[in-house]
């Protein structure tokens, strides 16, 4: 007998019986073992780990007294008040390091060559001012860039950039870099000619550890650091003849946007394809993950890599392939900290910019070719563009306990995004942004850039305070990344474009950026305004996650699921959401925590404690 229900009706009660399901389904389950158990969807994808995010693979950030460290390593300079010798004198104590002095081990492991403090002996409250008139560098391993407190501390140190020509404030980047283009070797360039060998051509889905490679007897070992590299474009399989049927950018931009969102793409792609159309921009949007091979096994499929990382993005032989090298980690940066400082962008004259003013440092520091390094309690002021930047060829750096407050710079375009973060596996934790556009940003791929879109980035318990625009990724295909706990609160919500959008993970057609985020989650956060004299939080803002379910021809296009788990907003939109009427929180308590942060959770899974200080948290709520 057949069915008397319309086909219309049968397909939204099958598609309500669906977002039904989603909303109990549980992502993450914390066992009374103490283990993690992670469901997968219907292609098999996964909410990842994001727990080897940040210094040293999640490792606690080194805190190192001056008496750790011999003398003549410990260099103090005076402020002068002028602007050539303060920054001649600065770049001279850091250049002392950088030339003379070999690396020592300290305590934990940490290899440092030296710390440089920026004091006056004789001030003993309020400010301690340097001017600078020129970039600082930081060209070399094991250095310490440290004043002596922020804006909150009874004595602090200001490190003024005075003038257009002083951006960024502080590079940390290898000497051999130097100019304002440094010529560095993108990521293809760090391969070791000679050992790429080709993944087998079937899925992996999102959260994958372990990928079967062909032709590889000999070539890989337990300890190899080697680059996974997802081929996105159409053309010929690398070291083959055979083709590439990748289409993939196509197949996104043919996956259906929720009705509801009102989006349109401002090209016919919804992409802004810098060089072409998709079937010739080689590279420009592949993805790049450099891990550690844990294990080799034989597979039917040749020998399998098991990592110590998961794969942020599917891998679909479908469209694209990826391959295996190893990786060559030349002239990089490491262990390096910049530390209790205020970092002020002025004027050349000075002054403190206002209104819509450019003419002063955009930037407060850039990491670039740079690892294993921190940021911890840097407050930046007026900056026009950001607090900090993590270049495309970074890793695993710390950013903790930092504000960036009072920017002062246009309230449109490339202006006011504070933690503009690329590159891999970084952690922004307990971080401050006040009168930001983006304020906690990845970014994707552009301009046939061979280093890859932002993937495993964590932003972890951060607020952002009277915003003007989204949080979440900007553009280009960004994957694998995490919001964890940001709160957004008081947003300028008649300055929100986009039907008042407080946090987008997903497409961005409007100014052709395309799918700006995949594979993503945003975990327990929200957007709030706080009545001041109750602190009653009314929602605000319209959050969108959503992942691509589109179609190229007959093919379907799978895997690059989004997540959204325990959000607070006004409006919620896409097809990625889940719990939302019962915030979800992982409860079982462990050693009297309940862990409301995934990368918590995931964290003490993996090292049996959480190091994670209390950074300025009142102050933030």
């Amino acid at each position: 007998m057949k069915s008397s229900i319309p086909v219309t009706l049968s397909v939204c009660l099958t598609l309500l019986a669906t977002s039904a399901a989603a909303q109990t389904k549980q992502w993450v389950k914390y066992e009374p073992n103490g283990t993690l158990v992670y469901d997968t969807d219907g292609d098999g994808a996964r909410i990842p780990d994001f727990s080897r995010s940040g210094y040293r693979q999640g490792s606690p950030v080194p805190v190192v007294s001056v008496g750790d460290v011999p003398s003549a390593r410990v260099k103090l300079v005076v402020p002068t008040g002028a602007p050539a010798v303060d920054r001649a004198n600065i770049q001279a104590a850091l250049d002392d390091l950088a030339d003379d002095l070999p690396l020592i081990i300290q305590n934990g492991g940490v290899k440092l060559r030296g710390i440089v403090i920026l004091d006056d002996p004789n001030v003993t409250t309020g400010e301690v001012v340097f001017r600078i008139d020129q970039p600082l560098r930081i060209r070399a391993s094991g250095i310490i860039l440290r004043g002596m407190g922020t804006a909150l501390e009874t004595k602090r140190t200001v490190l003024r950039g005075e003038g257009e020509n002083c951006n960024p404030i502080i590079v940390v980047q290898d000497g051999i870099y130097d100019g304002p283009n440094p010529p560095y070797p993108d990521v293809e360039s760090r391969r070791e000619v000679g050992t790429t060998r080709n993944v087998a051509p079937v899925d992996y889905p999102t959260g994958s550890t372990e990928l079967d490679v062909r032709n590889a007897d000999g070539v890989f070992e337990y300890g190899d650091e080697v680059l996974v590299h997802r081929i996105a474009h159409d053309g010929t399989y690398p070291g083959t003849t055979d083709p590439l049927p990748s289409k993939w950018i196509q197949a996104l931009d043919n996956s259906p946007h929720n009705s509801q969102s009102g989006w349109t793409s401002s090209s016919p792609t919804g992409w802004e394809l810098e060089g072409g159309p998709p079937d010739n921009t080689l590279g420009s949007y592949d993805h790049y993950w450099t891990r550690t091979v844990l294990d080799v096994v034989a597979s039917p499929n040749g020998h399998r890599l098991v990592l110590d990382a998961p794969i942020f993005a599917p891998l679909d032989p479908n469209f694209g392939r990826a391959n295996v090298s190893r990786f060559i980690a030349d002239h990089m940066v490491n262990t390096v900290g910049i530390e209790d400082l205020v970092l002020e962008s002025r004027k050349a004259n000075g002054s403190i910019p206002t209104g819509t003013d450019t003419a002063h440092p955009a930037n407060g520091v850039s990491f670039g070719a740079a690892r294993n390094c921190w940021m911890r309690a840097v407050h930046g002021l007026y900056f026009d563009y950001t607090l900090v930047t993590t270049q495309r060829d970074t890793q695993w750096i710390t950013i903790l306990g930092c504000r960036a407050e009072e920017p002062v710079g246009p309230i449109e375009g490339g202006h006011r995004y504070p933690y503009n973060i690329l590159g891999q596996d970084h952690l922004v934790y307990r971080c401050l942004a006040r009168k930001a556009r983006h304020a906690f940003v990845t970014q994707g791929n552009f301009n046939d850039n061979k280093d890859g879109p932002s993937t495993g980035i964590a932003f972890v318990e951060c607020v952002a305070r009277n915003m003007y625009s989204d949080v979440g990724p900007h553009s280009y295909g960004a994957a694998g990344n995490l919001w964890d706990n940001v709160l957004m609160k008081n947003p300028h919500v008649d300055s929100l474009k986009f039907d008042q959008w407080a946090f987008i993970v997903g497409f961005q057609g409007f100014d052709g950026h395309g799918w700006a985020g995949l594979s993503s989650v945003a975990w327990n956060c929200r957007c709030v305004d706080v009545d001041p004299q109750t602190q009653a939080e009314t929602p605000k803002g319209r959050f969108v996650v959503e992942f691509p379910n589109g179609f190229s021809g007959s093919t379907p296009l799978k895997g690059w699921r989004s997540w959204a788990i325990g959000c607070l907003a006004q409006h919620k939109t896409g097809n990625a959401f889940d719990f939302w009427q019962t915030p979800y929180v992982v409860t079982h308590p462990v050693h009297g925590v309940s862990f409301k942060s995934l990368y918590r959770l995931q964290l003490y899974e993996r090292l049996g404690y959480v190091w994670l200080p209390d950074l300025y948290l009142n102050d933030f709520n």
